[in-house]
């Protein structure tokens, strides 16, 4: 088993202080086997890993576990398996100082990827280039007319692959508030404000289920930033002119000043998580304390940048590529440095 076998145990580095992992047995062996033993060495403890049971614990502390063991003079049974299943929260997804989703294909095949320039409320959206932005206009709005066949990317991506693991809404929330993050991202870039009303974008979209249209649900702020979720009409049997009153409206800035709040309250749990977990090297205060002010700090993530002036600069630049020498014990070692200058 790798890593994950050694009879030292280990630390799941790459888990987020907040969350918790969950391993469930589903082992199917003898009354006769010894089923062994899950342990959690900074609490000293073990587990007996029978079949259907589950452990629930940081795998940030070390732990590790002993296999099945069939008896003493006893042949062993071809029908013995151990099967663990381990539900885990990985940092890289859950933390707020940024994530990755490859979230759709783009039509030459390649994967277009919510980085953290659009999904973490720790990023500065201003930090992408032009040419990145032009890149995409390219291949959305220079596409020839007329029928198109769209390649599909090779990679696991959640817009044609979330369905196997989501229900129907679930994948619609995650694709619609995925487009409304990238939405929300480029308008940014214009030079000037955009105003954008999430439950009307969100509401712009639906699916069929069971001959019934289904919408994401509505975001209304309730104090101290944080939102309530209001279910979409479609799926009331109310019909929508006997509703009360409509939510209201919720735009980009209170999005922004909701996922500040959950990523401060995100923050909040991870330290006192992460101050019970025995690991050789806690992150520490001031690391926390990091991350907080770059989620609230006034020129830092998500906020407002000063609007660029109408119109676009056209810059030129030339490649100048200099060799120099050098005298080493075993003889000349060549320098190439290359350096890039403006023309106008």
């Amino acid at each position: 088993m790798g890593f994950f076998g050694m009879m030292g145990g280990h630390t799941d580095d790459g888990d987020d202080e907040a969350g918790l992992t969950c391993m469930i047995s589903n082992s199917r062996l003898p009354e006769n086997y010894e089923p062994g033993r899950f342990h959690i060495f900074a609490i000293g403890m073990y587990v007996i890993v029978k079949p259907k049971t589950a452990s629930i614990f940081s795998g940030l502390g070390k732990h590790g576990g002993t296999p099945p063991i069939a008896p003493d003079g006893v042949e062993l049974s071809p029908d013995a398996a151990r099967l663990m299943i381990v539900f885990y929260c990985p940092k890289s997804i859950l933390s707020p100082d940024g994530n990755s989703i490859p979230f759709a294909s783009l039509p030459n095949g390649t994967t277009m990827t919510l980085g953290p320039e659009i999904t973490a409320p720790l990023c500065d959206v201003f930090q992408i280039s032009y040419l990145y932005i032009l890149t995409y206009i390219s291949i959305f709005l220079f596409q020839r007319s007329g029928a198109r066949v769209m390649d599909v990317t090779g990679d696991c991506v959640w817009s044609h692959d979330g369905g196997a693991v989501l229900q129907q809404i679930s994948h619609l929330k995650l694709m619609s508030m995925g487009f409304l993050q990238a939405c929300g991202f480029f308008s940014e870039q214009m030079p000037y404000d955009v105003d954008i009303d999430v439950n009307m974008f969100l509401g712009a979209f639906s699916i069929k289920v069971d001959g019934q249209s289904i919408r994401p649900p509505s975001w209304v702020q309730n104090e101290n930033n944080s939102v309530m979720i209001v279910p979409s009409a479609s799926t009331s049997s109310t019909p929508p002119s006997e509703l009360s009153t409509s939510p209201p409206v919720f735009n980009m800035d209170d999005y922004r000043r909701c996922r500040q709040a959950e990523a401060l309250r995100w923050i909040d749990l991870q330290e006192k998580r992460s101050s019970i977990i025995a690991r050789l090297q806690p992150t520490s205060a001031d690391e926390y304390q990091k991350l907080r002010e770059a989620v609230t700090s006034e020129s830092g993530p998500l906020r407002r940048k000063i609007k660029k002036q109408t119109g676009m600069k056209i810059c030129l630049y030339q490649y100048v590529t200099k060799h120099s020498f050098t005298q080493q014990p075993n003889g000349l070692h060549k320098i190439k440095t290359t350096t890039i200058l403006p023309i106008y």
